[in-house]
């Protein structure tokens, strides 16, 4: 290709997420299996040393972005309780509740268990990431609880809960995906909201 040019390529979606993105799921509006057409333009051309050199300003860039998202998440995530009306504390891990709707369930979930959830992870602004009701009409997500693995955040929400009950809850990024980037929408010390319903417990024993 020269300068100027311009050319379209299909990527298999499950790839593309996974190996590209680095992501440990695709998100719930692309459809698992399916063919992403990404279309490119050669912009520039640069020597090696301009080439590192603006890699260099880059990484200088996003780590200067990545800290001030750092410093500013308490704040982010007290404005959204302002801004919700929510008077609530946090709990010893981080992690907010921010509505609990007890379930009929008596057993609390056990290291080993079984579990299968209903979740949606979703931004502060309600932009949802990622949810147990997408892919070959999947409504629910099972796993094995503290064996196989999941965001802290799932775990230690879990930690609590009884079949049937359905909690809304705020993860701080250290119970999310820390300063890792996930996928596009994702950034470094981004809390999320996760809306949990446990839905059955199979014993491990």
């Amino acid at each position: 290709m020269s300068v100027g040019d311009s050319a379209s390529f299909q990527l298999n979606a499950d790839s593309l997420y996974t190996k590209n993105f680095h992501s440990r799921t695709i998100p719930s509006f692309v459809e698992p299996g399916s063919m992403l057409t990404c279309n490119v333009k050669l912009v520039t051309i640069e020597t090696q040393e301009e080439a590192k050199a603006h890699r260099e300003k880059r990484i200088a860039e996003r780590e200067a972005k990545d800290a001030q998202r750092k410093a500013s998440e308490t704040d982010t995530i007290n404005k959204y309780l302002t801004d919700n009306h929510l008077k609530i504390k946090p709990e010893t891990d981080g992690m907010y509740i921010l509505s609990d709707k007890k379930g009929k369930g008596k057993k609390l979930v056990q290291e080993g268990d079984s579990v299968e959830v209903k979740y949606t992870a979703m931004l502060l602004d309600n932009t949802v990431i990622d949810g147990s009701d997408h892919g070959d009409e999947r409504t629910t997500y099972s796993f094995v609880y503290k064996k196989d693995p999941q965001l802290k955040g799932m775990e230690d929400a879990l930690s609590n809960m009884k079949e049937g009950e359905e909690i809304k809850a705020l993860f701080p990024s250290s119970l999310a995906f820390g300063n890792q980037q996930q996928g596009p929408l994702v950034e470094p010390y981004t809390p999320l909201l996760f809306d949990i319903t446990l839905v059955k417990i199979k014993s491990g024993k």
